[in-house]
């Protein structure tokens, strides 16, 4: 009974960081933008940035609705979603290629599926903010032993290390989230890229095929 208190208590807190830290950003930023616009001081990009921060925040929804479904979802759907989402990040800016390896077979459960979309995501926004890379590369290996998703890109690398070590905002968020999956961080950066790799168990994965009972995120 204690252990399953805790379990909730823990998920309690997961979802209020999640609607703090994505929801709640988004909102803040359409709020900011509105204000702009109603007192005239609003640049002409001013609607834009609100269309995309409600877009974002619509996704941030979508991703804690889905991550609270007790099915599980294909490897397959996992890469699709990255895919889908990164373009969008990249919005041209960058080349993407985004490959899986490892075992088709694998399930994972919902909430698992958005941890990893999400540290993917991160690690795509701190390549095209810090790097500006012409291309981006990102690979998921999903076995019964272990996941590990690396992203890569050829841009001009960044003071990684002292940034780690310093708690840098983009780099903390991809430590916390590969403390969420039980995983661990390396990153290397240079003048050739920088690549990012997560590696953590895979203890919450089954063979079995992807049960349909998780509800579809939304395009």
């Amino acid at each position: 009974h204690l252990q399953s208190a805790l379990a909730a208590h823990q998920e309690r807190i997961r979802i209020a960081a999640d609607l703090h830290d994505g929801l709640g950003a988004e909102l803040t930023a359409i709020l900011w933008s509105a204000r702009e616009g109603a007192a005239g001081t609003a640049d002409p990009g001013c609607y834009q940035q609100i269309a995309s921060a409600a877009d974002q925040g619509l996704e941030d929804l979508r991703d804690i609705v889905f991550s609270l479904d007790a099915g599980t979802t294909s490897l397959a759907e996992l890469v699709a979603q990255i895919r889908r989402r990164a373009l969008r990040l990249c919005n041209g800016g960058a080349r993407l290629q985004v490959e899986s390896t490892g075992d088709a077979t694998m399930s994972l459960t919902a909430a698992r599926q958005v941890h990893l979309v999400r540290f993917v995501l991160e690690a795509v926004r701190n390549a095209l903010q810090h790097g500006s890379p012409e291309s981006i590369r990102v690979n998921v290996c999903v076995t019964a032993r272990d996941t590990r998703v690396s992203v890569e890109d050829d841009g001009h690398g960044f003071g990684a290390a002292s940034e780690i070590a310093s708690g840098g905002t983009g780099l903390k968020s991809l430590k916390v989230r590969a403390a969420e999956l039980g995983g661990e961080l390396s990153l290397t950066s240079g003048d050739a890229g920088t690549r990012v790799e997560l590696r953590a168990r895979s203890a919450d994965e089954g063979a079995a095929p992807a049960s349909s009972s998780a509800a579809p995120q939304g395009n």
